[in-house]
């Protein structure tokens, strides 16, 4: 941010960029159209220096793959992708907002007090919501914003495997191996399991993206 000035809180030069702190990782682009845009990858506190408004696009955890029974045929179904909430925010200068990342496993992700869910897992061969595969079904795609995907269903194990979604959704497992995990950032759902006993992938961390308008 180097060459841009705060005068009574808004950034001077023309442009609407938010300048900021934030405790926890994160990085930090500018898209095709110029556009300031923040991914927020882990728990933090986000400290505005200016007041700006923004677009956010929170991403729930995805849930986990099921892990299969012990006997052959027994493949497992694709944990559900995180939900995902977009909504206009006005940055206010000098405030703090908490946030929480959902690590894994279904759990939410939350700016101050606006949240997203986390994905379902899956149980067994009964795939979670939304977008999880059934057993040697591919998980459902999910969601684009700013030209990227998020939030994939986990694709069901199967014996040859199935590839995962767009959006980080994890590949069923093939054989007797264990499902692959959501990517990480994206809230994609878990692979399922392989059967005799294939564990479930894990489901894929949540993310928040603050694209400057």
């Amino acid at each position: 941010n180097d060459g841009y000035e705060l005068k009574n809180g808004v950034c001077e030069q023309g442009s609407n960029e938010l300048l900021f702190t934030y405790t926890g990782s994160y990085s930090e682009i500018y898209n095709a159209d110029g556009k300031q845009k923040i991914y927020l990858k882990s728990d933090g506190t986000f400290t505005a220096l200016n007041t700006l408004k923004a677009t956010l696009f929170l991403v729930g955890s995805g849930g986990n793959g099921g892990n299969a029974a012990n006997k052959q045929g027994s493949w497992a179904a694709g944990g559900g992708g995180g939900y995902t909430n977009e909504t206009l925010f006005t940055f206010t200068q000098n405030a703090q907002y908490e946030i929480i990342i959902g690590s894994g496993g279904g759990k939410k992700t939350s700016f101050a007090n606006i949240t997203a869910d986390g994905g379902q897992n899956a149980s067994g061969s009964t795939p979670g919501s939304p977008n999880g595969g059934r057993s040697c079904v591919k998980g459902g795609d999910g969601v684009q914003f700013d030209g990227e995907w998020y939030a994939g269903g986990g694709s069901g194990g199967c014996g040859g495997g199935v590839s995962g979604s767009l959006g980080g959704g994890g590949a069923g497992a093939p054989g007797i191996q264990d499902g692959r995990a959501g990517k990480a950032n994206t809230g994609g759902g878990g692979g399922g399991g392989g059967d005799w006993g294939g564990r479930g992938g894990a489901g894929g961390s949540g993310i928040i993206i603050i694209l400057a308008n």
